[in-house]
C-alpha cells in the first residue's frame, strides 16, 4: 500500500513538471494557428513581431505575441484574438465594433482605443489613451466605467 502511495505520488509530481516544462515557449510565428498568422499579416502587417509564445495548460492552449513597439495579442487555440494592447498606438479601428466606436468618438472624442479585450460571456472591455476603462456587454451598452 505505502509503495502504491509513492509510487503515485511520484507519477503525478512527473506529470506536473512535464506540464509546467510547456509554459510560456517560444514558438516561430510560423507554430502559430493559421488564423493567427492571417491576423496578424492583416492587421499588423506594418509592426515587426519581437517574439511568440504558447502557453500550454492542462485544459487550455493560448498564443501570445508581442511586436517591437510592444503592441501585444493573444490568441486562443484556434487563432481567435481575444485580448489585444496597443499603448504606443490605437487598436487598428477594423478590430473595434462599430458601436463602441461611435459611443468613444461621442463621449470621449481625441482618445484612442490603446486595448481591446473580448469577454468570456459576451462583450468587451475598452481602454483609452488616459487609461479610462470601458466594459460593454453584448449589446454594446455600456455596463461599468473604471478610472
Amino acid at each position: 500500500m505505502k509503495k502504491t502511495k509513492i509510487l503515485l505520488l511520484s507519477l503525478f509530481v512527473l506529470f506536473v513538471s512535464v506540464a509546467c516544462a510547456e509554459d510560456d515557449k517560444r514558438i516561430a510565428t510560423s507554430e502559430l494557428p493559421t488564423a493567427a498568422q492571417q491576423f496578424i499579416k492583416k492587421y499588423f502587417a506594418k509592426k515587426k513581431v519581437a517574439l511568440a509564445k504558447v502557453d500550454k495548460e492542462l485544459t487550455s492552449t493560448t498564443y501570445e505575441v508581442v511586436f517591437t513597439d510592444g503592441a501585444t495579442v493573444d490568441f486562443n487555440s484556434k487563432g481567435q484574438w481575444y485580448d489585444i494592447e496597443c499603448h504606443k498606438g490605437s487598436v487598428p479601428s477594423a478590430l473595434v465594433p462599430s458601436q463602441i466606436t461611435t459611443y468613444v468618438k461621442t463621449n470621449y472624442s481625441g482618445r484612442p482605443i490603446v486595448k481591446l479585450e473580448k469577454q468570456r460571456r459576451g462583450g468587451y472591455e475598452v481602454e483609452l489613451s488616459d487609461g479610462l476603462e470601458l466594459k460593454f456587454d453584448k449589446n454594446y451598452k455600456l455596463v461599468d466605467l473604471d478610472r
